[in-house]
């Protein structure tokens, strides 16, 4: 039996490598109302073990790291594209001049690796799975981790 996402049409290849470098250039831009135009209404965004809805929780998401970091940016390292499914491996630098997850600014800068799965269903983003290197950053703006032995 195949899975449900599977009997969308295939999208080209193409068209999702200029959908994911679209979305990245929006979130440089600080354009969240461009950003939305890539998803899907109803789009799914897992986000570590966290799992809502992108058009309410991910604009809350959004809004969390545009106050702790507002010159964050993304550079795109690789798009890899397999049927409807696309990832994008970033990396993600930006200045912590705001409150960021009730740590105060640190003026510290970061930078993170970052990684992106889609699934696109229609021309548009219809689930989204992202991870970033969350350990390093929390080292990064000078929180006292243990290292691994």
């Amino acid at each position: 039996m195949t899975a449900p996402e599977e009997k969308s049409k295939v999208e080209d290849p193409e068209h999702i490598r200029e959908l994911l470098r679209g979305f990245c250039k929006a979130l440089n831009e600080k354009r969240p109302d461009l950003a939305e135009k890539c998803f899907q209404d109803d789009c799914l965004l897992h986000y570590g073990s966290w799992t809502g809805a992108m058009r309410s929780e991910g604009k809350m998401i959004l809004g969390m790291w545009l106050r702790g970091f507002p010159d964050f940016a993304f550079e795109v390292k690789d798009i890899v594209v397999d049927g409807n499914r696309g990832a994008m491996r970033l990396t993600f630098t930006g200045t912590q001049t705001g409150e960021f997850l009730g740590l105060a600014p640190t003026g510290k800068r970061i930078q993170c690796t970052e990684s992106l799965f889609v699934l696109v269903r229609d021309g548009k983003i219809a689930e989204a799975w992202e991870d970033y290197d969350e350990l390093g950053m929390w080292r990064q703006l000078g929180l006292k981790l243990p290292k691994p032995s």
